[in-house]
Parts: structure tokens; C-alpha cells; sequence
């Protein structure tokens, strides 16, 4: 909940400072990306990777008010629960490091993308329920080929839905 807190008080502090373009809306707000026409101090910038602590900040920005409000959903139906049970002290850490791998992941992967948002952390929390949850004598692995077979066959058998 906190980190909902402080989410909601950066995306409407930059909202309130930093005011849209023409051409955007609250819903398309990149809260924080660009602060005086330069890189928001909290953004993942990998020009900027000497800043260490952009690596975990970015999961405070958000690129709009439904990315905002897609991951705090996520964070109170799951994450609130998953504390109660498990305790904040042990959730917590996790939620870190699963935003400091997405970071560390994606500076690998293609190091010329900024990074925003806090989905690598509500990714976490959704594995961490399925592993806190798992029942005997199930096939996770069945379940893991079928979710990797549908990512990677999906990309090239689907087509992307462009709104024009």
C-alpha cells in the first residue's frame, strides 16, 4: 500500500509540475520521463547507467494513469494479501529485486530502451502467488511449456492490434 501511495503522490506531482504536451492526456502522461526537457531524475536511462539508483526507480513512473492504475490493482488484490499472509518484510525484497532484474534484464536484452513502470514487480507478485498456491502432483512444467509455447508462437502467428 505505501508503494501505492507514493506512486499516486509522483505521477500527480510531475502531472502538476511538469504538465502535459499538447498532444497528451492524463491517460497518456509519462509521469516523470521528462523533467525540463532533460531525463525525469527517477527514470531508467541507459545513458545514464552509472546512476545505480535508476535501476529501482523507474517503478514509481508511470506512461499514463491506466499504467498507474493496471499496476496498483495488481499490488492491492494480490500484493496486500500476499503481505498479510507472508508479512511486508519478506514480500518486500522480493518486489525489489524483481524491479531491479526487469531493469537489469532489459539494459541487457536491448540497452538503448528507457524503462518505466513497476510490471516487473506485479509480475513477480503474480508468480509468487501461483508458487505460494501450488498444488501437489500438479505439471508446473506442463504449465510453464504451454505459457512459453503461447509467447513464442503467438508473436509470430499473431499479429499486433495497432489502434490508428
Amino acid at each position: 500500500m505505501v508503494m501505492d501511495f507514493i506512486r499516486l503522490f509522483v505521477f500527480f506531482y510531475y502531472y502538476w509540475t511538469e504538465p502535459p504536451k499538447p498532444n497528451e492526456d492524463i491517460l497518456s502522461f509519462c509521469s516523470g520521463c521528462v523533467v525540463n526537457h532533460h531525463v525525469g531524475p527517477l527514470m531508467f536511462s541507459p545513458k545514464m547507467k552509472t546512476q545505480l539508483w535508476r535501476f529501482i526507480t523507474y517503478a514509481f513512473l508511470h506512461a499514463g494513469l491506466l499504467h498507474l492504475l493496471g499496476n496498483m490493482v495488481v499490488q492491492i488484490l494480490i500484493g496486500v494479501p500476499l503481505e498479510v499472509v507472508h508479512k511486508p518484510w519478506r514480500i518486500g525484497p522480493l518486489y525489489v529485486m524483481a524491479v531491479l532484474s526487469g531493469s537489469l534484464l532489459q539494459y541487457t536484452l536491448d540497452p538503448k530502451v528507457y524503462v518505466v513502470g513497476a510490471s516487473a514487480g506485479e509480475q513477480q507478485l503474480f508468480v509468487v502467488l501461483l508458487q505460494t498456491n501450488a498444488i501437489q502432483y500438479v505439471s508446473h512444467s506442463a504449465h510453464i511449456a504451454g505459457g512459453i509455447t503461447g509467447f513464442c508462437f503467438g508473436v509470430v502467428i499473431l499479429y499486433n492490434v495497432v489502434v490508428s
